[in-house]
């Protein structure tokens, strides 16, 4: 949890560093914490006007993954 948040933190001060959010992504699929990625990519909407590229991909990735129901409820 500790670590998600500093990720969080690090992601919202450096929006371009694309491993930060490759991370943070992992993190949120092992722990299974949709609502917090949702609420960052809230936050991050008004903020970075584009994301980069592997960044889209990979949040596309998840975002499908989590979309298919591969996961327990």
């Amino acid at each position: 949890d500790q670590a998600i948040s500093t990720l969080e933190q690090a992601v919202l001060k450096y929006p371009q560093e694309s491993q930060l959010y490759i991370t943070l992504f992992d993190l949120y699929e092992r722990a299974e914490e949709w609502t917090r990625l949702e609420n960052l990519l809230q936050e991050l909407r008004p903020k970075v006007q584009t994301l980069p590229e592997e960044v889209v991909l990979a949040m596309s990735q998840l975002l499908q993954r989590f979309s298919n129901g591969s996961f327990g409820h």
